[in-house]
């Protein structure tokens, strides 16, 4: 479209100066009436090759940048350096063979450090005929970027259970904890599934926070969504006899109430059920629930309420 308009507007330009000229070249003799039609058509050809290539440019310029949908994506300035894990990892004896999951993010008060999570099975744990269950330890270290130094670490033995409940993976949470004015946590988060007749999946999460140079976990394994349904409600089977599913999503932020020095702690949950027959085509209900729990601390650790803890 835009070529079209370019291309009436160099058409224009010709012939108005091919008008102009006119009156002039009938003053002329014969002789030169020719040279001057000759000449003024190949200046205008000069001319008109010459905004068209110009314009040219102007439409692949305009082609060419890109629009704002196009524009690479801000990279994550809280990503850490590729391998550091595994350097890490490396470090503490660990080898390739050995069935872990990990994490790393950079910390977000001091860029200079990363924090880096390894949780290993532990050896011989699923060879246990009297505790059919696997164990995971968790390391949580916080060390050097560039240097892969360890500045401080923190292990805990059988810190995840992979159980009917398997145990799939973690993640670091380095949302805004802050628990006090000197004083910001950072999140691990674990996540379990089923799948079966019934599907599942829990998250739970652990805040852990610098003291000096020592790492102290200050909330354990907080549940804070789930989610199950049953295979009625999977495959919408009219030969089902109930229809169910349960799906809750929670958010943790910090309070403005302080128990022992450290802000309290909101856990807001929003659940959304659906429960009904199917066999007979009869409907099936949604129903909404909301919930909120404050969690103080204890000079010590925060108080998980029983339902809540995983």
């Amino acid at each position: 479209m835009l070529s079209s308009i370019w291309s009436l507007y160099l058409l224009a330009i010709f012939l108005r100066g091919v008008l102009a000229l006119k009156t002039i070249i009938s003053r002329f003799t014969s002789v030169h009436r020719i040279a001057a039609l000759v000449l003024t058509v190949a200046l205008g050809l000069v001319m008109t090759s010459g905004t068209v290539l110009s314009a040219s440019k102007v439409l692949e310029k305009t082609a060419a940048k890109p629009t704002s949908s196009e524009s690479t994506p801000a990279l994550d300035s809280l990503q850490c350096v590729a391998g550091l894990e595994s350097k890490v990892a490396k470090i503490l004896g660990h080898s390739d063979d050995e069935s872990y999951s990990s994490a790393c993010r950079v910390m977000p008060s001091d860029t200079k450090k990363s924090i880096v999570a390894l949780s290993y099975k532990q050896e011989g744990s699923e060879t246990d005929s009297n505790d059919p269950d696997d164990y995971y330890d968790l390391d949580i270290l916080v060390v050097e970027s560039g240097t892969e130094k360890i500045l401080s670490r923190l292990s805990q033995k059988k810190a995840y259970t992979s159980d009917a409940m398997r145990f799939v993976g973690i993640v670091i949470d380095t949302g805004r904890y802050k628990l006090a004015p000197s004083v910001r946590a950072f999140g691990v988060r674990a996540f379990y599934e089923h799948t079966g007749t019934v599907d599942a999946n829990f998250e739970a999460i652990s805040l852990f926070v610098m003291q000096g140079n020592e790492l102290k976990q200050v909330l354990g394994n907080l549940l804070i969504s789930s989610s199950h349904s049953n295979e009625c409600f999977r495959k919408d089977e009219l030969n089902c006899v109930v229809s169910e599913s349960h799906d809750t999503k929670g958010t943790l932020a910090i309070d403005n109430t302080v128990s022992h020095s450290y802000a309290d702690l909101s856990l807001r949950g929003r659940t959304v059920e659906y429960y009904g027959r199917t066999n007979d085509n009869g409907s099936v209900q949604k129903k909404v629930s909301h919930r909120q729990y404050k969690l103080r601390f204890n000079g010590d650790v925060y108080e998980i309420p029983t339902e809540l803890r995983y």
